[in-house]
């Protein structure tokens, strides 16, 4: 996974480098490559140049174009390059060295006459090859071009990190850095990798970052790995005594026998919080609202919740809690989405080969002080 994103990732920031660089400089780029590369681009023509001078092009250019030409001289020195413009009027008047790029850009749409004179009475043998690259609506074609790719490679880009793309969908990877500090957010999901993914993202992420994490759950399976390799920093209160067997002996692992008793619940809860130090960096995840709302009334589990909520804020938590839609009631569910900062929802995405799941805010959180 963390492969195809890096190469993702890669191949768009390449894509976006060649678009810029087709917008800035595209046809002077490419006109003069592709003239070398191949004898057939482009319009050759020999001169031989005497001081009187000698008209090498009358050209009707619209105003856009691009004119490239590589001159070269054989010979006599101090050859001259004058412009006209449609009404006569001299645009450029310049001094070549012994081989020149011309590049021009007409501002307005009419013939322009390019001359060529040499200030000595050596005859001076000139070659020219010469390119119009004719813009399109105003603009270069490599313009165009550039700007399709800069605009096709940033969905990729923001499906990539995890913002925009797929109609503001959010990989579930990704979901941790929506979620401001110090607030509280509801995810609606059902039991699937991707929720998986989004749980143990959003725990191990913080670990690795030095915060402490709470973790209030009946499932202990998912957690065993970062409660083994992180004693100091995570707390675990697992309601239910046998799925605590796997973390028994851990520092600072609670058990509750279940949701029944939430009375009882509010007090291991308290004892553990207690351990968290005050101001610390700390996040928590609550798995347990779907058993709470079929257990017991929304009027009970709002009251609890509440309780609960105001007790992890207190300390300071940023928390992320779930509820499994397909499992509770929708009653149940919009009893208590009031009671959070925030509220998101994983949906599935129809992508080219398979169906992807991926959250959406339903009601973003606003970051404390705002």
């Amino acid at each position: 996974m963390k492969f195809l994103l890096v190469s993702s990732l890669a191949s768009t920031i390449t894509t976006v480098l060649l678009g810029i660089a087709l917008i800035i400089e595209g046809p002077a780029l490419i006109a003069p490559t592709a003239m070398m590369l191949s004898p057939t681009i482009g319009n050759t023509q020999p001169l031989q140049i005497a001081p009187r001078g000698e008209t090498y092009l009358s050209q009707h250019l619209n105003a856009g174009d691009r004119l490239i030409s590589d001159i070269i001289i054989q010979g006599g020195k101090g050859i001259a390059l004058r412009i006209e413009d449609p009404t006569g009027v001299t645009l450029r008047n310049e001094t070549l060295g012994q081989e020149y790029a011309l590049d021009f850009k007409p501002s307005e749409t009419g013939i322009y006459t390019i001359h060529l004179s040499s200030s000595s009475n050596v005859t001076s043998y000139v070659l020219t090859r010469t390119v119009v690259v004719r813009s399109l609506f105003g603009f270069d074609p490599t313009t165009i071009v550039g700007a399709v790719l800069i605009l096709s490679a940033l969905p990729v880009a923001m499906r990539s990190l995890g913002f925009g793309g797929r109609r503001g969908f959010i990989r579930p990877e990704k979901f941790r850095r929506q979620v401001p500090e110090h607030q509280a957010v509801l995810v609606g999901a059902p039991v699937c990798d991707e929720n998986e993914t989004l749980v143990t993202t959003f725990l191990g992420d913080s670990l690795k970052e030095g915060k402490s994490v709470f973790y209030l759950s009946l499932n202990s399976s998912r957690v065993e790995e970062l409660c083994k390799r992180y004693p100091e920093h995570f707390y675990a209160l697992i309601c239910d005594s046998k799925a605590a067997a796997a973390l028994q002996g851990a520092p600072n692992l609670e058990v509750s026998p279940g949701v029944a008793d939430l009375t009882g619940l509010d007090i291991t809860a308290s004892k553990l919080l207690a351990k968290i130090e005050n101001g610390a960096a700390t996040v928590a995840y609550v798995d347990i609202l779907s058993d709470v709302l079929l257990r017991h009334s929304v009027p009970l589990a709002r009251k609890w919740l509440t309780q609960m909520l105001a007790k992890l804020k207190g300390k300071g938590l940023t928390v992320l809690a779930g509820v499994n839609p397909a499992m509770v009631p929708s009653e149940g569910v919009a009893g208590i989405v009031d009671l959070f900062d925030g509220y998101s929802v994983m949906e599935e995405v129809k992508e080219k080969r398979h169906v992807g799941r991926y959250l959406k805010w339903v009601r973003r959180p606003r970051p404390s002080g705002k």
